[in-house]
Parts: C-alpha cells; structure tokens; sequence
C-alpha cells in the first residue's frame, strides 16, 4: 500500500475510534443530556466503519501472504459487495446527517457532562464533512442541470496521468 493510502486509512480508523471512544465515555459516565438515537447510531456507524477498514487492509495483506490469487475486479463486482456498498453509502449519509446535528445539539444545549475535547473535535469535524456533501452533492446538481448527464472519461484522465508523469 502506499504511502497516502496508508495515511487515509489511519485517519480513518482514528476518527473512528476517538468517534467511538467519546460516545462509550458518555454512556459510562451516563450523560443523560448527551442521550440519543443519534448518539447510539454514530457509534454502532463508525464501528461497522472501524472493522470494514480493517478488513479492507488485511484481507488483500492476508491473500497476498498465503500466495492465493485473486482478481480485484471480480471481488468489486460481486453482487454482494455491490450491495453492501450501497447501503453502506446509503447509511454513511445517514450517519453525516447524525453526527452533525448530534454533535450540534450537544454543544448548543450546553451540555456540561459531555464537554471535553473529544466534543469540540467532532463539532467540527461533523461541520467539514456536512459541508463536503453539501459542496459534492451541489457539484453533481448543478452538472447534471448543465451539462444534462455526468460522466467521467477514464481515458482522458489516464492520458493527463500520463502527461504529468512525463513532466
């Protein structure tokens, strides 16, 4: 793997856990402001979210150990997966919409019990991230809306990988 990915995977797994983390320290000092649907949703999200990571990195690690061959696109491809990707986008937005509205109404209630760093740290990493969805999901509309369908020529975008690596 190389260096970047590597460093998104870490990223990864440390929002998570400190994600998951804060939430188990407000149910063990039971911080009945911090009580939630939203609360319960965001950690069981970034759990599911901390194992799938893993496994995305140790599974191809592990194959590659024990020499048995296989083929990436038809792993990609499975239905399954397909499936689970799907709906792990589908509960991913889910859980942006949850974290950023929990993590708001915790810090503007004032509650006292949940304040820490831990807090102030998802306030705004709730924020940057709603805020990329907005800017995304705008982007695709306003495409579509102009241009009448959106689409991605992998072809171009080789040949300007290609250019660059040239330079």
């Amino acid at each position: 793997m190389e260096f970047c990915g590597l460093l998104i995977v870490l990223i990864v797994l440390l929002i998570n856990i400190l994600i998951v983390n804060y939430v188990r320290k407000l149910e063990r000092i039971t911080c009945d402001c911090s009580e939630n649907w939203k609360r319960d949703y965001v950690k069981y999200y970034s759990l599911v979210t901390v194992v799938l990571t893993c496994l995305i990195v140790l599974v191809p690690l592990f194959l590659q150990l024990t020499n048995i061959k296989y083929n990436i696109s038809n792993f990609l491809g499975n239905r399954l997966v397909v499936i689970i990707s799907y709906l792990y986008t589908l509960f991913g937005i889910l859980n942006v919409y949850s974290l950023f509205t929990y993590s708001q109404q915790i810090v503007l209630s004032r509650c006292d019990c949940s304040h820490s760093w831990e807090r102030t740290f998802m306030y705004y990493y709730s924020m940057l991230i709603m805020s990329l969805y907005i800017f995304l999901a705008s982007f695709v509309l306003i495409t579509v809306l102009c241009c009448g369908q959106l689409t991605v020529d992998l072809k171009s975008i080789k040949n300007i990988k290609r250019k660059i690596s040239n330079k």
